[in-house]
């Protein structure tokens, strides 16, 4: 028999990967909700011929929101919120199907382990981190969600809250997300700049940028290499590591470059633009040369 669950999954520019997920979850649950948001590939034509409801959503930086029209239409009582790089481990699904059935909670906190650079990093990763993806839908804020990166739907007052303790590889959620470099920096290209328009009140002021370009990527690289021990991870947990030394570089970069533009982040257009621009008051400034 089919769980009586609904799995809400965000989809953008995800038809590579959505015919294996969708085909998983077609064989375990009674339904899934797609969320599609603006792809410009065959995503959403793939998950109706699936047999998934999917619902069109405009693009939003800060993406978590956009699940929140997923979790409305489900018709289960019962919500699993994946992404289409996620799949739940086969010793997982008897432990979903029991707090189903038993009810002694309202909340379910799973592990996940992430993946990157074709392979697994525990201590990079710090797997297990929990997360709360498995809940009755009117035990958790839904309509008070902000979206903000990073963060997620929190219980209401009141709600049960328990966890499925963490073993990898047979009881957690794998989420295979960067398998690349070139993944990897396509993802963080689209994070940070979320994550500088959040914090660019904050990174405007000079003083606090100066110290904090110096201070928090080298903070983040010692966070995950040194406190994290991503060394015993080898290579893989000094790339990394690095990354987040890049990620929170690029923070700050983005932030300076939404000062140029009146605190917003420019288009190429509106960057060559200014190029242009400077070039000709360069011109004035220098005096215009004329062939006699």
């Amino acid at each position: 028999m089919l769980l009586p669950l609904s799995v809400v999954m965000l989809v953008r520019n995800e038809a590579k990967r959505l015919p294996l997920a969708l085909s998983i979850l077609r064989d375990r649950v009674d339904e899934i909700v797609v969320v599609d948001m603006e792809s410009s590939d065959e995503s959403a034509m793939i998950a109706k011929e699936a047999g998934a409801h999917v619902i069109a959503h405009h693009f939003v930086g800060n993406f978590d929101i956009a699940r929140t029209p997923g979790l409305r239409a489900s018709r289960n009582e019962w919500v699993l919120v994946l992404d289409a790089d996620e799949e739940v481990s086969d010793g997982l699904w008897p432990l979903i199907e029991h707090h189903i059935a038993s009810r002694t909670a309202d909340c379910i906190r799973i592990a996940r382990a992430d993946f990157c650079l074709s392979g697994f990093a525990p201590h990079e990763s710090a797997f297990p981190q929990y997360h709360l993806r498995l809940f009755r839908r009117a035990s958790v804020d839904v309509d008070g969600y902000s979206g903000l990166l990073h963060t997620f739907y929190e219980p209401l007052p009141g709600a049960r809250v328990a966890t499925i303790e963490g073993v990898y590889p047979s009881r957690c959620l794998l989420h295979f997300s960067n398998p690349t470099l070139f993944t990897l920096m396509e993802k963080f290209n689209r994070y940070t700049q979320v994550e500088a328009s959040n914090r660019f009140v904050r990174l405007s002021r000079p003083w606090f940028f100066l110290t904090s370009l110096l201070l928090v990527p080298l903070r983040a690289f010692l966070r995950q290499y040194i406190m994290r021990r991503a060394f015993l991870d080898g290579y893989r947990g000094l790339f990394m590591s690095f990354s987040w030394f890049v990620y929170e570089w690029m923070v700050h970069v983005k932030a300076w470059e939404m000062g140029l533009h009146s605190g917003r982040y420019p288009s190429s257009e509106d960057a060559a633009q200014k190029m242009r621009t400077s070039v000709r008051g360069e011109s004035v400034s220098h005096g215009a040369h004329t062939p006699s």
